[in-house]
């Protein structure tokens, strides 16, 4: 009968700390990573900083995918199988989801199967705040009927992120 005791408890700690940890996601808690990589991504990609709400409406509408199958502590040594289990699990993502458009964040852009063909650069149409017109390069997967998904890097969304300077690249990308 003690140990049925020790289940109940250990079980309402973890729904605890998933509480605390999922509550904290929702609410803007910035010391959670994947907080940080999301809300910039939302960020970037609305162009300005997003209410609970609107956080909501964005990622019901969006697709969001790992690449990798599995944890990889440090991307620069990831073996061989998982970056092959990656480029299969992306290509099943196209052919499954056909869409038209592909953020790939930085580094992974570079792990990418290397079917399809380079596609056009995306550049700003005015200088940014520092002068300069910047560009990204794009990729270009075939899709059935004769569609295609175009794919644009951005920098890894983490710390650091200049999200408005991404945000203009994507509004281009997405013309």
């Amino acid at each position: 009968m003690n140990w049925i005791f020790w289940i109940l408890a250990i079980a309402i700690v973890v729904l605890s700390i998933i509480y605390v940890i999922g509550n904290k996601f929702l609410t803007g808690n910035s010391d959670i990573p994947a907080y940080n990589i999301l809300t910039n991504i939302g960020k970037a990609l609305a162009g300005k900083v997003l209410s609970d709400g609107e956080r909501n409406d964005l990622w019901n509408r969006l697709a969001f995918c790992n690449f990798f199958q599995e944890p990889v502590a440090d991307l620069r040594k990831a073996t061989d199988a998982q970056i092959e289990s990656g480029q299969k699990s992306f290509l099943k993502v196209i052919e499954k989801y056909a869409p038209e458009r592909i953020i790939a964040c930085e580094p992974l852009y570079g792990y990418l199967p290397n079917e399809g063909r380079q596609g056009p650069e995306v550049a700003l149409s005015s200088p940014w705040k520092d002068g300069k017109i910047y560009s990204a390069e794009t990729w270009i997967y075939p899709l059935p009927y004769g569609k295609e998904c175009r794919v644009m890097p951005i920098a890894n969304p983490g710390g650091g992120f200049p999200w408005d300077y991404w945000h203009e690249l994507i509004v281009e990308f997405l013309k």
